[in-house]
């Protein structure tokens, strides 16, 4: 991802990986490294979720997590800043992608028309209308049953983009984190 301001650059592990219970699909921890040119977006390295089978990357603030970078204009110690972010990840990995992995497994329940409009209201109430149109286009014509089926036709939605922009990136964090809450909540 390139704006002319901000980039991310985006990898994902091939051993850190957990089956969703009673899904079906494997999530990945994934990994973005990220600045910008015009202070917009901190230098550091953020950690999220991508589903293997259709490669749909998940943004969480609840479960992913991330490190900045500390750094002044004159002077940058990176090896330092990167071996600090990499105890991070391997003191956190494991607990925070099982947690992810079990908030999903609650969104393995039947979505219909009226559970739809209360996840509309409730749940991703700032997703503007159009995202949520076709994601809701998408979720039909996929046929759709579930509400794991509607956060992955969101998540293909708004990550497979020839372009993306930072609004996708915020749209895929109020779905993927509203959805999750909601069923937390709703359907613990």
């Amino acid at each position: 991802f390139f704006n002319g301001k901000q980039y991310r650059n985006i990898y994902t592990t091939d051993n850190l990986s957990i089956d969703i219970p009673g899904v079906g699909d494997v999530v990945r921890l994934m990994m973005t490294e990220q600045n910008s040119y015009d202070k917009s977006l901190s230098a550091g390295v953020r950690w999220d979720f991508i589903i293997l089978a259709c490669l749909n990357g998940m943004t969480s603030s609840s479960y992913g997590w991330s490190y900045k970078f500390r750094h002044t204009m004159g002077n940058v110690d990176w090896q330092d800043e990167v071996i600090r972010a990499g105890q991070i990840l391997k003191n956190q990995a494991h607990g925070r992608l099982t947690g992810f992995a079990n908030a999903c497994a609650k969104l393995n329940t039947p979505l219909d028309i009226e559970r739809l409009r209360e996840v509309r209201q409730e749940a991703i109430p700032k997703l503007p209308p159009l995202r949520f149109g076709q994601i809701a286009d998408r979720y039909f014509k996929d046929g759709g049953e579930t509400m794991w089926d509607f956060m992955n036709a969101g998540t293909a939605t708004l990550w497979h983009k020839d372009k993306m922009t930072v609004g996708d990136f915020t749209n895929n964090e109020r779905l993927v984190d509203g959805l999750l809450d909601y069923a937390g909540k709703v359907l613990a």
